[in-house]
């Protein structure tokens, strides 16, 4: 009985010290803090006073006794997508950019110098067909679909490097960090680091309908005029990859529905054959002056070292049944799994869930309803209060001792 008491004690601690670990390996933080920076940098978009001359900003520069950006970015203008001068090689890669050089393919073109800047049929006039300098200019947008804002959008878009190769380098799972602007309908991206990420595919757009819905922060207006919604594809359409609008992607329009959370999504694979999986996390952004919606934050992280954390658990190893498993699991309806020892993701190319017969993980549908239960994460909750919950819920199914804990640890 004693053991028995040991046992049910350890197994309801463990999550807790697992979700703490792993809360310093998933940049949780991230979506929340580059939303931020977006705008400061973005006040008063798009017509507000002060947003042309950046006096909307939220910084007091003494000299000049006027608002201004701290960092205003004195470089050359950013380089588009194809406008590429990769300064990481098979020699220096360490150095930039570690043991991500196979994230990007196989002998990849990769910069860190700067992010790249991507609007729809921007184009190297070398190379293809029809493309001309009018695909490329950054004052009108490009010839695909012309925007009113899109010079004013890649000028402060410039500014934002810091924070996205700061980010980059700080957080060594990160593979890009991006700002998915909605430009007036014709979406445009900032991606940093700058490298070959759009092979040639293409995509069902979900249409821009959705913009027509009420505004979260202004519910007498929707979130987009018509001339806006217009610019988008009607649902159903394929479009090709360099036509991209992340307007008409389903992971924006949520983001953008629920601007008050961050939203995750995945996992999903690379797209590159490599075996290698990713989660996605972002927020959007809306201006704090107008109430516009500005863009989708979205960043794109490797499920590695994940794998290797929740393999290398060893807590009460028994050689009977393998010893303690850990599963990370999505809080989604379906209980998508996110990394667990037993399941080679390598080896496969749809995710998974818990209901899988090959997770032996002694978690069943029903146990997993149970946590999930326990709160509801849509709601403002007590930090306190969900971790006296999670603490106290373990539950015993076929001899197994079986608890959780929430990610990020409250």
């Amino acid at each position: 009985e004693q053991q028995c008491h040991v046992t049910r004690t350890i197994s309801q601690n463990s999550p807790r010290y697992i979700a703490e670990i792993l809360s310093l390996q998933i940049p949780f933080q991230l979506p929340p803090l580059i939303a931020e920076v977006v705008m400061d940098r973005f006040a008063g978009y798009p017509h507000h006073l002060g947003y042309d001359d950046d006096t909307a900003v939220p910084f007091f520069d003494i000299d000049t006794q006027r608002n201004s950006y701290p960092l205003n970015s004195t470089a050359a203008a950013l380089p588009l997508h194809w406008q590429i001068d990769p300064n990481v090689n098979s020699d220096n890669y360490q150095e930039h950019v570690q043991h991500r050089w196979s994230w990007y393919g196989k002998d990849p073109l990769v910069s860190t110098s700067s992010a790249a800047y991507f609007m729809q049929g921007a184009c190297d006039p070398t190379k293809e067909e029809g493309c001309t300098d009018e695909n490329n200019n950054i004052e009108t947008g490009g010839a695909v679909t012309p925007s009113p804002k899109n010079k004013d959008i890649v000028r402060k878009a410039a500014d934002l490097n810091f924070i996205l190769k700061s980010t980059f380098e700080q957080f060594q799972d990160v593979r890009d960090v991006g700002v998915y602007f909605a430009n007036a309908g014709a979406g445009s991206i900032l991606q940093f680091p700058h490298h070959q990420s759009r092979p040639n595919g293409s995509y069902k757009s979900i249409g821009c309908e959705w913009m027509s819905q009420p505004n979260p922060f202004d519910k007498s207006r929707p979130i987009a005029p018509e001339e806006e919604i217009k610019r988008c594809r009607p649902e159903g359409v394929e479009v090709n990859d360099k036509d991209y609008n992340v307007l008409e992607q389903d992971w924006c329009r949520k983001m953008a529905l629920e601007p008050f959370q961050t939203h995750f999504f995945g996992p999903h694979g690379s797209g590159l054959d490599d075996g290698l999986w990713y989660i996605s996390m972002g927020k959007a952004v809306y201006d704090r002056l107008t109430n516009e919606f500005i863009a989708c934050i979205l960043i794109n992280i490797s499920l590695e070292s994940i794998d290797d954390t929740v393999s290398n658990v060893d807590i009460l190893n028994r050689a009977e049944d393998g010893g303690t498993r850990v599963t990370v699991v999505k809080w989604d309806e379906e209980g998508t799994v996110v990394a667990s020892p037993e399941w080679n993701s390598s080896n496969e190319t749809e995710p998974t869930t818990i209901n899988n017969s090959q997770i032996e993980r002694g978690l069943s549908v029903q146990d997993f309803e149970r946590f999930k239960s326990l709160v509801d994460f849509r709601e403002e909750l007590d930090p306190k209060d969900v971790r006296r919950k999670f603490e106290g819920a373990s539950y015993e199914t076929d001899g197994l001792f079986v608890s959780a804990y929430p990610l990020p640890a409250p």
